[in-house]
């Protein structure tokens, strides 16, 4: 089942890679090589960049990424429900990685077991609560 993701509960999230309204980059292919990105996904940032054949330092982020950018690093990449953090921190998306959405998964042979379905529908009734 898909399950809501953030305070917004949406059921749909993006994972972007920003920069400061003033940079004039406007898309990926744009960043000078040896930029500095301060990325959550530093595999998924990595695989994009090596599509285009960019060079770029990546800096693994646990989070509160925007506040970094551009004080610290050129580039951020992070989760995006609503955009809403990025404005108030005078930043724009150059590019979209990806549109994903969580999901529990569970074996339906574990389904058919008495435990097991009681346990899953009880982790589900936690997760989805808010709903």
């Amino acid at each position: 089942t898909e399950l809501n993701y953030g305070k917004k509960r949406a059921s749909k999230w993006k994972v972007a890679l920003f920069t400061d309204n003033k940079n004039k980059v406007i898309n990926i292919r744009n960043i000078k090589d040896h930029s500095t990105i301060f990325s959550e996904y530093p595999n998924i940032t990595r695989k994009a960049l090596r599509k285009i054949d960019k060079k770029a330092l990546i800096y693994f982020s646990y989070g509160s990424t925007e506040a970094n950018v551009p004080k610290d690093y050129d580039y951020g990449v992070c989760v995006v429900v609503t955009n809403k953090t990025l404005e108030a921190n005078n930043l724009k998306i150059i590019e979209t990685f990806g549109t994903f959405s969580s999901v529990l998964i569970a074996n339906p042979k574990s389904l058919k077991s008495s435990s097991k379905n009681k346990a899953i529908n009880y982790l589900l009734r936690k997760l989805i609560k808010n709903k």
